[in-house]
């Protein structure tokens, strides 16, 4: 038979065996919800994030930040051509005194799937205007469910299901899960990038190389890249044009744009779709006809959802030496194109 003292022990450690699980479990959902809600901790994040690496995480900062701001804000979405092609620091000198300020975000292969799962947000940031960067790369690439994991909406779920039914969701399950936990918890979704982002910054101070100021690009050379264009020049065409190709999925690509421009029309927010620009010879890799047909599907729906659509002759004349590789701008290229973007936006009478 216990004593009482047993008892009372054992009494003891059950009534205080809920606070042992329920305090780390409300910590974890602190810092797991009110992670990305403290303006200093986005700033450190996004200080010591990598493009490419970090895009996901930099473009989730970048639009709660813009939620605060009472300015004309122009956001730029794309792929890394948009990451790549545009200096907003450069494009801010002038902005300042218009009342202006100019945002990017997006991701390598950035398609307009990615666009819808993220329309709520980009809404939410309340934007004067959302210019989105579009090319044969990112609406004729195939699609991967992979990007579920971080591009997650249930209206992107519910979209690939009305289209496509149960079976290829299912067939996708893994992806879908990890979406739907990742939407869920911030934490979850970039478990990869703030260790990393962490281990930088202590690396960063501790060894005297801290960064003067986040990084922006990941092509930042000033110059013409000799050694791409040599061989870009010596390049022979390919024997079959395969890279980009229609598929089941440019069709919902067409309905996502439309409902994007529809919502952005009756939400009073301007919508400008400019396409980026690429290195003469890539078009090389795929059917000259998709540019065609790109052209004709905006062409057609910028009148019908009035938006601004800015393609090939309408872009600057960027040459040779205006890039870092075949979809790329360098230094120079970047500021052709961040300097178009400029005056054409300044001719906008909302801003």
């Amino acid at each position: 038979m216990a004593s009482p003292t047993q008892k009372n022990s054992y009494i003891s450690s059950s009534r205080s065996f809920p606070y042992t699980i329920l305090v780390p479990v409300l910590l974890l959902l602190l810092i797991n919800f009110g992670l990305l809600c403290s303006g200093n901790i986005r700033r450190l994040l996004f200080y010591y994030s990598e493009p490419r690496r970090d895009d996901l995480l930099r473009s989730e900062i970048v639009l709660r930040n813009m939620q605060s701001v009472k300015l004309n804000k122009v956001l730029i979405v794309g792929s890394s051509q948009a990451q790549d092609g545009f200096d907003t620091e450069y494009m801010n000198r002038p902005a300042h005194d218009r009342n202006m300020k100019f945002y990017k975000i997006g991701s390598p292969a950035f398609s307009p799937a990615e666009l819808y799962a993220a329309n709520r947000k980009i809404f939410k940031a309340e934007p004067d205007v959302v210019v989105f960067v579009v090319s044969v790369i990112n609406f004729y690439d195939q699609y991967s469910y992979g990007k579920f994991i971080q591009h997650f909406s249930p209206s992107l779920l519910l979209a690939f299901w009305s289209e496509f039914g149960i079976r290829e969701i299912w067939h996708n399950r893994e992806s879908v899960f990890h979406g739907i936990v990742g939407h869920i918890s911030p934490l979850y979704r970039f478990r990869a990038n703030i260790p990393k982002i962490i281990k930088t910054a202590i690396f960063e101070n501790y060894s005297g190389n801290k960064r003067k100021a986040p990084i922006d690009f990941v092509t930042v050379n000033s110059e013409k890249n000799v050694e791409f264009l040599e061989r870009a020049n010596k390049a022979k065409p390919p024997k079959e044009i395969s890279r980009y190709n229609r598929s089941k999925y440019t069709k919902l690509y067409q309905k996502m744009i439309d409902d994007f421009a529809r919502h952005a029309e009756s939400a009073g927010i301007g919508f400008v779709v400019i396409e980026g620009p690429v290195y003469p010879g890539y078009r090389n890799y795929y059917d000259q006809s998709l540019e065609s047909e790109l052209y004709e599907f905006f062409s057609q729906n910028s009148r019908e959802n009035n938006y601004k659509f800015i393609f090939g002759k309408d872009l600057p004349k960027f040459v040779d030496e205006d890039f870092y590789d075949y979809t790329h701008l360098n230094a120079q290229g970047r500021q052709k194109y961040s300097q178009f973007l400029i005056n054409l936006l300044y001719k906008r009478p909302a801003l």
